[in-house]
């Protein structure tokens, strides 16, 4: 394992009035890394994803998909500079529900 904390896209829809980002509800973050895979860390730099009204909750669960579209204009990824140790869990060799 990586002591590097690798992305974490985290989906949001727009500032609250203390400039905290709203999670989109039912679209779960997307990770870069999970056990197993190369550069897993349980360190993860999160980057807020601000997605427009026509955004589809769900509609996102591959990480390198959502960078693409941020680099092709489909909404804005921001970088806060929080780094947080968000281990993925197993349960019963399989990872937890989200």
């Amino acid at each position: 394992m990586s002591a590097v904390a690798i992305p974490l896209l985290v989906f949001i829809s727009e500032f609250d009035e203390n400039g905290e980002g709203v999670p989109v509800d039912g679209q779960p973050s997307n990770a870069s890394a999970v056990p197993g895979v190369a550069g897993y860390s349980d360190m993860w730099q999160i980057r807020l994803v601000l997605v427009g009204d026509r955004f589809e909750p769900g509609s996102y669960r591959d990480h390198r998909r959502a960078l693409a579209d941020a680099r092709a204009g489909r909404f804005q990824l921001m970088d806060p500079g929080v780094v947080v140790n968000c281990p993925v869990m197993y349960l019963d060799g399989k990872p937890a529900a989200r």
